[in-house]
Order: structure tokens, then C-alpha cells, then sequence
């Protein structure tokens, strides 16, 4: 269950960050510049709010608290306005048994990817926290 908990929130996080773009990013819609967490966060300190709820900048499969100013999710790399559809926009690391990981990732055109270390590897490069 907290896998899929872990995907709707960063489903929920990539629709903010249109909203961002709608209502913030200027005239060519523009996301957030931030990398890494602090690109999440910028969703969360907006001026007004664009979210009441800031549960969904908690992973789910996280037993430790966590508040508005910080999240467990992994952010963009890099200026997240200069990648294509099919790069990799954030994601977070689910440890599944003894050495064992599973990433959900999610792209910048909203597809949500379920792989294994292994598999996530070539991509983790285009992610910070």
C-alpha cells in the first residue's frame, strides 16, 4: 500500500506543479527553478498556498515525521523547465527487503515508473535531494 500511496502523492506533486506554472511561472508557464527537495518545496511556500495538505510531501512508507520544510521525495537535477517529456522529474527510494530497493519515478510528462535499483540506475543521475 505505501507504494501506491507514494505514487498518487507524486502524482499530486506533478500537478502542482502546473498549477505553479499556471498562476507563478510568468508568461511561458514556467515550473519551479529549485533542485532536488527544495524544488518540491517551492510548491509548499507559495504565496497564496497552492496546497492545504503538505501529508503529500511525506512518502508514505516514512515512519518519521516530517514538516513543510522538507520532504522525502527526490527533486530534479537541474532546472526542471529545460527537461524533455521523458526525463525523469523526482522519485523516492522504497527499500523492499534485505538489499532490495524499488524507486518510483515520475517523468515529466506525469508517467509514473515502478522499478526496480537496477533497473532506476541510469536515471537516479538526473535526480538530487
Amino acid at each position: 500500500m505505501p507504494l501506491l500511496s507514494c505514487e498518487n502523492n507524486l502524482k499530486q506533486l506533478k500537478t502542482l506543479c502546473h498549477a505553479y506554472a499556471n498562476r507563478f511561472g510568468g508568461p511561458k508557464s514556467q515550473f519551479p527553478t529549485a533542485t532536488g527537495g527544495a524544488f518540491w518545496l517551492t510548491l509548499a511556500h507559495t504565496k497564496p498556498p497552492l496546497v492545504d495538505n503538505t501529508d503529500i510531501f511525506k512518502c508514505p512508507s516514512n515512519p518519521f515525521p516530517s514538516d513543510v520544510d522538507s520532504t522525502d521525495y527526490l527533486g530534479p537535477a537541474g532546472d526542471a523547465n529545460s527537461l524533455k517529456p521523458t526525463d525523469i522529474l523526482g522519485g523516492c527510494r522504497h527499500e523492499t527487503g534485505p538489499n532490495e530497493a524499488v524507486y518510483i519515478l515520475i517523468r515529466k510528462d506525469s508517467e509514473v515508473l515502478r522499478l526496480s535499483e537496477k533497473d532506476a540506475n541510469p536515471y537516479l543521475s538526473q535526480l538530487k535531494k
